[in-house]
């Protein structure tokens, strides 16, 4: 994996490790900051899962990352929700979170907090509803990504290369999320 990767793909992924713990940090006294956390932890477990070639699990946990990272922002913005989520009340959505009105990549939610950025809502909300939904052919082992991966656990570059694509643009939505919320 690590002789393939030229590009330094990986570093690029591990460099969002750090970029989120440094987040985790300066945010740490804010209690959505546990979902951060579990964010992180589940980015770092789909980097491991992909040098290990078990590129399903990969994606699986890419997706999971992406929604409890959009989450923790989404929450930040909503106390009532918060509060419940943390004592085990209610699960996150992911409608909730893309919802075109209230979610965390609407133009209200983003305009509230960095009135600046509102108008480039609508393009991060469309670019995570597409990447969660290519994540979710994996999770749900739709017959084209079934197709794609390899029958035994060996190095794939088409598909290392579609992990870190996808990744790239979740990189991408989280930043401007923590960025858009928080600055």
């Amino acid at each position: 994996t690590f002789a393939a990767d030229a590009d330094r793909r990986q570093a690029a992924g591990h460099g969002f490790v750090r970029d989120l713990e440094v987040w985790t940090k300066v945010l740490a006294p804010r209690p959505e900051t546990e979902l951060l956390q579990a964010g992180l932890r589940e980015y770092q477990f789909a980097l491991l899962s992909l040098v290990q070639g078990q590129y399903r699990q990969a994606f699986m946990a890419l997706r999971l990352s992406f929604e409890l990272l959009l989450g923790s922002v989404y929450l930040s913005g909503n106390e009532l929700e918060l509060r419940i989520w943390l004592r085990g009340g209610n699960d996150l959505v992911w409608a909730n979170l893309i919802d075109e009105q209230n979610g965390v990549l609407s133009k209200r939610f983003i305009g509230a907090f960095f009135e600046d950025l509102a108008d480039k809502a609508l393009t991060y909300r469309v670019m995570a509803q597409a990447l969660y939904r290519e994540c979710s052919e994996y999770v749900h082992g739709n017959a084209p990504t079934s197709a794609r991966l390899p029958e035994e656990v060996v190095f794939s570059p088409a598909v290392f290369a579609d992990w870190h694509e996808k990744a790239k643009s979740v990189r991408l939505v989280v930043h401007f999320s923590l960025c858009s919320r928080y600055l």
